[in-house]
């Protein structure tokens, strides 16, 4: 397992490269509307890595979950990828140092007494993929970047209490009657339908629709976030975001 995230840890090492970062320079202070272009780079920035990060650690996770139903003792593939599902859902960004870092650790660390809590995520954008998911009807084609889809559900550890925009990038070439789809989280609830005019040319091109909004008066701690399409599996998922809702003071 450590050699697999060494091998994904190189490749996130050599597009974060590619990335272009914010210029810094050693003058005085900015100005007020430089201090906001310097932010909005830093945004534009961190959307990059994401964008890359993202897809690998799906690819990751796919990797390890085919790995867990092999092995006689899958515990240790089951906390790592619920280690690479709290770093989507914190926003996807890898820290290189610090997974360097624990690369050189020792394979076999001290084992701790008890659980440790979970943690406490602030209000941040949530990118769910197939990769990620803990069941899938039917079953998908593991090096599929998107999955045809009847049931996806992801174990979500902590998403924080808020209203959030939900968001599905999907295609779906066909459609001979109304495709109901239907997201449910813990006692919330999103529905909305497809019709052929919301269909795609075909299932690699992709589209964005808006499913609602969903709010959470608490946080969502360890619930399952499940989206359902029908059957027969029409809907072929790429993408689910869950985007916070700003909020004016």
């Amino acid at each position: 397992m450590r050699r697999l995230f060494s091998a994904t840890l190189a490749l996130l090492i050599a597009f974060e490269a590619g990335a272009q970062t914010p210029a810094t320079h050693s003058t005085p202070a900015p100005s007020s509307g430089e201090d906001t272009r310097l932010r909005q780079m830093e945004a534009i920035y961190v959307q990059q890595l994401r964008s890359l990060h993202v897809p690998l650690l799906g690819k990751y996770v796919t990797e390890l979950q085919r790995l867990a139903a092999q092995a006689a003792d899958p515990a240790p593939y089951q906390r790592e990828i619920t280690r690479i599902q709290d770093i989507i859902s914190s926003g996807g960004v890898v820290d290189l140092a610090d997974a360097a870092r624990m690369l050189k650790a020792p394979a076999e660390p001290p084992a701790k007494s008890g659980a440790p809590p979970l943690p406490r995520l602030r209000r941040g954008a949530l990118s769910l993929t197939p990769g990620l998911a803990a069941k899938i009807q039917p079953l998908p084609d593991s090096s599929a970047e998107a999955a045809a889809i009847g049931v996806i559900e992801w174990r979500i550890e902590s998403l924080a209490a808020g209203a959030y925009e939900v968001i599905l990038h999907y295609a779906c070439p066909a459609l001979d009657s109304v495709l109901p789809v239907t997201l449910t989280l813990g006692k919330q609830s999103l529905a909305t339908r497809l019709d052929s005019g919301k269909t795609t040319p075909d299932a690699a091109t992709y589209s964005i629709l808006r499913l609602g909004r969903l709010d959470l008066p608490a946080e969502a701690r360890g619930g399952i976030l499940s989206l359902s399409a029908g059957e027969p599996a029409r809907l072929h998922l790429k993408q689910l975001i869950l985007t916070p809702v700003k909020t004016t003071d």
